[in-house]
């Protein structure tokens, strides 16, 4: 990716773009028409972040053959991004599906959208990719947390142009040819995404396996388990991850 920009000399690489666009927890949106390369090009700058230290973590609901993990619901994708302090990215396709622009919120749009304040917190940086941007729920680029859209015009596939917007840039760029992924995807196989995970879910920790499942209301917990035994952990629980981002004044 050696493709050289024109621009004033504060921006001249693809690479000083990446680092205004991700160098802190930010949203990205791709959108394009179908089969335009999006999931392609998406999977490409994840490589390329990784390559030059911006992140260190990759997930996405896309099926990499194992190259990264596949989180295909909130609650899964919740406790990844808090699952440790690295600089995580997580890439959400087929958001012109799964985040509908429309007035019935769905329970995995809610969920999903509820995750959206947090990324600051939680070190991350997503890409989310709708291939009709008007169709994807208008909080996903919002200016707030979304640092750019990305539009993949119709072209032949292997050229992989794109034309890039931020506030973070001094005008639109247009990127000419960009090499493909070498991560192996199936072009044509739907990313899923769901409110809830289809298998359920597990806990090292016993006491935030038990609280998950009461949060949960799973009736093996609710009624079974004694009220005094979830408040003491949900206490203990509480107390110890705010003592963690508490800040000291």
């Amino acid at each position: 990716m050696s493709q050289q920009i024109s621009s004033p000399q504060y921006i001249t690489s693809f690479r000083q773009i990446l680092f205004r666009l991700f160098r802190g927890p930010s949203i990205v949106v791709i959108g394009g028409s179908w089969k335009t390369g999006k999931t392609d090009f998406s999977l490409r700058l994840s490589e390329l972040l990784i390559q030059y230290g911006i992140v260190s973590k990759v997930a996405s609901n896309i099926d990499t053959l194992g190259h990264y993990d596949q989180l295909t619901d909130a609650i899964s994708l919740k406790n990844w991004l808090y699952g440790s302090q690295a600089r995580k990215l997580y890439i959400f396709d087929e958001a012109s599906e799964h985040l509908p622009n429309t007035r019935g919120m769905s329970g995995k749009s809610v969920s999903f959208k509820g995750l959206i304040p947090q990324v600051s917190k939680a070190h991350a940086r997503m890409i989310i990719i709708g291939h009709d941007i008007k169709k994807v729920d208008s909080e996903m680029y919002n200016d707030t947390w979304c640092r750019a859209l990305i539009l993949k015009p119709n072209t032949p596939y292997r050229y992989m142009p794109a034309m890039i917007y931020s506030k973070l840039l001094p005008r639109p760029f247009k990127l000419a040819k960009i090499e493909q992924t070498k991560i192996k995807f199936d072009p044509y196989t739907l990313a899923p995404f769901t409110e809830k995970p289809e298998k359920e879910v597990f806990f090292k920790d016993a006491d935030k396996q038990l609280l998950y499942k009461w949060a949960m209301r799973d009736p093996s917990v609710i009624g079974h388990v004694n009220r005094n035994v979830i408040h003491t952990k949900l206490i203990k629980f509480v107390k110890e991850h705010m003592d963690a981002e508490a800040l000291l004044r």
